[in-house]
């Protein structure tokens, strides 16, 4: 099983193996299992009240929506069909030339 090794509520490693409770004897650490229906990944905060992992946030304007467990920008992406990154500064989508 996909386990995640967790120190303060942020995940520090993730394993195989073949149990939480083996996880957690050699870990000395709390081992939450994660699916990929609930994925896990280093650096990624874990609620045990909500039993969600959520990725660290990209850009602090970026906003979690709740709904769709995902980091989302302040202004969606343009749907010209263009290419786009995201400018944190200007908190805008610049085109990628």
């Amino acid at each position: 099983m996909n386990i995640a090794i967790i120190e303060n509520g942020i995940v520090v490693n993730t394993i195989v193996c073949e149990s939480v409770e083996l996880a957690e004897s050699i870990t000395g650490l709390t081992a939450v299992e994660y699916t990929d229906e609930n994925p896990a990944g280093i650096d990624w905060t874990y609620n045990n009240t909500t039993e969600e992992f959520r990725s660290p946030q990209p850009f602090p304007s970026w906003i979690y929506n709740e709904e769709i467990k995902q980091w989302v920008a302040p202004i969606e992406y343009p749907t010209d069909n263009k290419n786009y990154t995201w400018d944190e500064p200007s908190t805008s989508w610049v085109e990628v030339i």
